[in-house]
């Protein structure tokens, strides 16, 4: 997404594979893969991490073991090309496109320059690995509710 980024380029359609193995003969074989086409084209990671992520869920099946998984962008556009959506406010889309170009080039600028690098993570597992709450701290310095009170 950086590079897409930096050439100053949006992307109209999002494409995401999975297969097995092909040199695992004793295993069960899978491939598959999907595509959409973006309403509106896009140069932001948290927009493709959403989409792939529904993509996925289609393909996804239990019992492969999976090699290989990727996504792919295309229908690459740069900003003169660009078309807005017809049905979107443009009051609301432009102050949120400039949001989103302002985060993500601070994401680019500290991936550049920090050692460690900024990610998009999320949580698509179940309930059952959620964080258990019982031996949370109290949070004295942000919740006034927890202060404790001397008598």
């Amino acid at each position: 997404m950086e590079k897409l980024r930096a050439g100053q380029q949006y992307a109209w359609e999002l494409t995401v594979f999975v297969r097995t193995s092909p040199f695992k003969k004793d295993a069960p074989q899978y491939s598959c893969s999907a595509s959409i086409r973006l309403i509106q084209a896009t140069q932001d990671s948290r927009v493709v991490v959403k989409e792939s992520i529904n993509l996925l869920r289609k393909l996804y099946q239990e019992g492969f073991d999976y090699a290989k998984a990727g996504v792919l962008l295309s229908g690459l556009v740069d900003k003169a090309g660009l078309q807005s959506d017809l049905f979107q406010v443009e009051t609301g889309s432009s102050s949120q496109n400039e949001k989103s170009a302002r985060l993500m080039a601070v994401m680019d600028q500290v991936n550049r320059t920090s050692k460690t690098k900024l990610i998009i993570a999320r949580n698509a597992g179940s309930a059952t690995y959620s964080m258990r709450r019982e031996h949370l701290s109290p949070a004295y310095t942000t919740d006034w509710n927890s202060l404790p009170l001397v008598q």
